[in-house]
């Protein structure tokens, strides 16, 4: 299995045999309400899910979409009581590393400072933004973009 350990934690890209754990964490994290199905998203021939956390405890896991040459982040999340631990610097690192495309691009709430920080220090730039674009509650978004020869 391919991965990166920081202290304890480790980072790897999921795959069908994580379809139990992925259940678990959306579980946790979202309940009923999550955006996404991780298992099916993993099984997505364009998706890539990393997950960050330790062989008994998945806690975090960023997903995206590669399409010719670009990525997409289409979620980043890590469960509330590991936050703060440079846990989601591993999971964008190890994208940013693996995915084997020239530029990715994310969107994040306007009020996400941290977020916006965090991706900053990764090496993304804010290209634009989206008004509106997202709802409960209604805010704008920063689109923000990591290419491989400024990243």
């Amino acid at each position: 299995m391919d991965e990166v350990a920081a202290g304890s934690w480790r980072v790897c890209l999921a795959t069908s045999e994580h379809t139990q754990a992925l259940t678990l964490l959306e579980g946790r994290l979202h309940g009923d309400a999550s955006q996404f199905s991780l298992p099916d998203e993993c099984m997505h021939p364009m998706s890539r899910i990393w997950l960050v956390g330790t062989d008994s405890d998945w806690v975090g896991y960023v997903l995206a979409r590669v399409i010719s040459g670009e990525a997409e982040i289409l979620h980043i999340e890590v469960d509330g009581r590991f936050r703060k631990r440079g846990l989601a610097t591993l999971l964008l690192a190890k994208l940013l590393r693996e995915c084997e495309v020239n530029k990715v691009n994310l969107e994040v709430r306007l009020s996400n400072e941290g977020a916006q920080v965090l991706y900053r220090k990764m090496g993304f730039v804010v290209t634009g933004s989206r008004k509106g674009y997202y709802s409960r509650p209604k805010e704008d978004a920063v689109l923000m973009q990591w290419n491989s020869f400024q990243g």
